[in-house]
């Protein structure tokens, strides 16, 4: 109890004290502001505090040390039955984030609640985009993207999304206008921006091979190999850099100009990429490997070619990416199932076999 006193008066120093001296709360001093309890015994503390304090703020914090415990259904039941009772915004952005796996027809009702409590956050803008990303829903999506960059200009992690808003809508020059005006701050692991701006750069190129202007195309794709400054990630060296994806696209541009030098150092450089490999000398592979299956094809190695794929296969049986590549190789080009997860190579790659069969 001294220990207690001495302590800041917070909502879980309360709990521990109403405890201890076996009296009622107050409700008027349960601040669920910068408290975070996950302790197993602040969890027996709540339990016998709410069969005399019937608060949501107690149900709240029990259901976060339940939920961080793996107790599912009682946290479950403890949010639910809070209710709408809450006027406290990261209440239902945590109870959002909790049915995403356990009860997804919520998730938007409680992200909109949040929003809506506390507009000077810009973290539930960001959930919200996140969830209509996540169902597919890209021009909700793009809309709420839109008013959160209006509403705060400065930051660039919401300036990164509505770029990625605006890719999913395919609105690719807005977005490499975005990107060339944002100003992301540098730190380990930073490469979100250079990615966005990478496939921007790319989709442009393959919009402008649509066209017929090849040359365009190939300004678009000698940009996508830049590391702009104000992307927060430095250049790594040059062997550490895998290009195959542009070189390809290259490769093509100069195949329809009638280039046969600049198309034979493209599909040279692609097939001189050595793979990475683990600290036991196991190659990682990628779905850029469908790239090289494809440059080994147009030198005449298609049994190569096609090896390289199916060993992917035969490595990860249960890889999508791996099934999917073999059979794009093969001219099948499958769907994904839905949770198969990807990223700017596969859309790129996928892109391109839409609108190679119009070219």
């Amino acid at each position: 109890m001294k220990i207690l006193q001495l302590a800041p008066h917070n909502a879980e120093v309360l709990y521990w004290t109403a405890y201890l001296e076996n009296k009622s709360l107050r409700p008027d001093q349960l601040r669920p502001d910068l408290v975070f309890p996950f302790r197993p015994e602040t969890a027996e503390v709540l339990k016998t505090l709410i069969q005399k304090n019937d608060y949501w703020v107690l149900k709240y914090h029990l259901a976060l040390i339940q939920w961080n415990n793996g107790n599912i259904s009682s946290a479950k039941q403890l949010f639910e039955t809070c209710g709408s009772m809450p006027g406290y915004a990261p209440f239902y952005a945590a109870r959002a984030k909790f049915n995403m796996k356990n009860d997804s027809s919520r998730v938007l009702a409680d992200l909109q609640q949040a929003a809506k409590l506390d507009k000077q956050q810009w973290r539930y803008g960001k959930g919200l985009v996140n969830y209509y990303l996540s169902q597919k829903q890209y021009e909700q999506a793009l809309t709420v993207a839109r008013e959160y960059q209006t509403r705060f200009p400065a930051n660039y992690i919401i300036g990164m999304l509505y770029a990625k808003t605006l890719m999913s809508n395919k609105q690719y020059s807005e977005a490499n206008k975005l990107l060339k005006s944002i100003q992301i701050l540098p730190n380990e692991g930073a490469t979100d921006g250079r990615q966005l701006y990478r496939e921007t750069e790319l989709m442009l190129a393959m919009d402008e091979m649509k066209k017929k202007n090849y040359k365009q195309a190939l300004e678009y794709i000698a940009a996508a190999r830049l590391w702009p400054e104000n992307l927060g990630v430095g250049k790594p060296y040059d062997a550490d850099i895998d290009e195959r994806v542009e070189d390809w696209l290259a490769y093509e541009n100069y195949i329809t100009l009638s280039n046969e030098q600049g198309a034979k150092q493209m599909l040279d450089h692609i097939l001189a990429f050595k793979p990475y490999q683990d600290e036991n000398g196991a190659v990682y592979p990628s779905v850029k490997d469908l790239v090289t299956a494809w440059a080994l094809q147009k030198k005449g190695k298609s049994d190569e070619a096609e090896k390289l794929l199916k060993n992917w296969v035969e490595k990860q049986p249960g890889n999508n990416l791996a099934k999917w590549a073999l059979d794009a190789y093969n001219g099948n080009y499958s769907k994904l199932p839905d949770e198969t997860r990807t990223d700017e190579n596969f859309r790129v790659l996928q892109q391109w076999m839409t609108i190679s069969k119009k070219l």
